[in-house]
């Protein structure tokens, strides 16, 4: 949060430097910048520290993606796909099919008795039951 308040204030004061730099009329020196000029370029500075800050540069240059590892590996059973259920279907059919579902939910609050949600994760669908029929594949 911090971070992101160091930001803003950085472009704040970025953006009056440009105002500043992009209205003044002061004459060109022979050599060098116009100190308005010079403000400018210390102020894209600040804000770009500024940035890096916020967004944890090193974090993002650091970051890699993680391998899968034997604990996050969903393995399937089932012999079948979810394409191969159909609306109306027994749920004994679907175990048949598809297997022990991976999670169970409950859905009686919302749909009714005897209503739940066998969610099948390693072939990424869920099964709607209801009464022990199907009534909906996702």
């Amino acid at each position: 949060m911090i971070a992101l308040i160091v930001l803003a204030v950085a472009a704040a004061q970025w953006i009056v430097f440009v105002i500043i730099s992009a209205s003044s009329r002061a004459a060109h020196p022979k050599s060098g910048l116009r100190a308005h000029e010079r403000n400018l370029i210390v102020s894209t500075a600040l804000l770009f520290a500024a940035w890096l800050v916020a967004f944890d540069a090193r974090a993002l240059l650091r970051s890699k993606p993680k391998a899968e590892t034997a604990s996050t590996v969903t393995t399937y059973a089932g012999s079948g796909s979810c394409a191969s259920i159909q609306t109306g279907m027994s749920a004994t059919d679907v175990a048949t099919k598809l297997g022990k579902p991976d999670d169970v939910r409950n859905d009686e609050k919302t749909r009714g008795p005897g209503a739940a949600t066998w969610i099948y994760r390693g072939s990424r669908c869920a099964v709607h039951i209801l009464d022990e029929r199907v009534e909906m594949v996702e």
